[in-house]
């Protein structure tokens, strides 16, 4: 079981064979890894604002699953959302599904923030070693994924806002 106080846990990926992708992750330590994540995730800034009693409250409920999306979305797991998963993919039998189990430490904790930023397939980047397709466009800034977009439109919001 994993614990806090490892230097890593573990992730059990869902795989879709046919198509080489990760539907979602599951955790043992569920909220351990999600905090583990969104800490990796969230803007320094924001840290700030939240101040230390937040923080060490976590970002997330114990006691329930949660599964993390390929694009690090997270939910909570339940059969409902199971099923749309499977559905969403297009998924027809569990003959193409495989569980793979990875590990999840400080170095995957790094390269999956940096694939965050790059693509919206973050769980097949990192553990399959898939590249997928970019999301946004904005001419010069490239293609960016969600979280990319989301970390220019908050730098946006704190130079737009700034008093300087």
């Amino acid at each position: 079981m994993a614990t806090t106080n490892r230097a890593s846990t573990s992730l059990k990926l869902l795989v879709d064979t046919k198509s080489h992708k990760v539907l979602f992750a599951e955790a043992e330590a569920s909220k351990e890894v999600v905090d583990f994540l969104f800490s990796f995730l969230s803007l320094h800034v924001a840290t700030v604002i939240l101040g230390s009693s937040q923080l060490m409250a976590g970002y997330v409920k114990g006691g329930v699953i949660y599964m993390i999306m390929d694009n690090l979305e997270v939910k909570p797991m339940t059969t409902e959302s199971n099923v749309a998963v499977l559905q969403k993919f297009n998924v027809k039998g569990i003959d193409a599904l495989q569980v793979k189990e990875v590990d999840l430490g400080m170095q995957e904790g790094l390269k999956l923030v940096k694939a965050s930023l790059e693509s919206n397939t973050a769980l097949t980047n990192v553990f399959l070693g898939k590249k997928q397709h970019k999301l946004f466009n904005f001419g010069p800034l490239e293609t960016l994924s969600f979280w990319g977009f989301i970390l220019v439109c908050g730098l946006g919001f704190l130079f737009y806002y700034s008093p300087y």
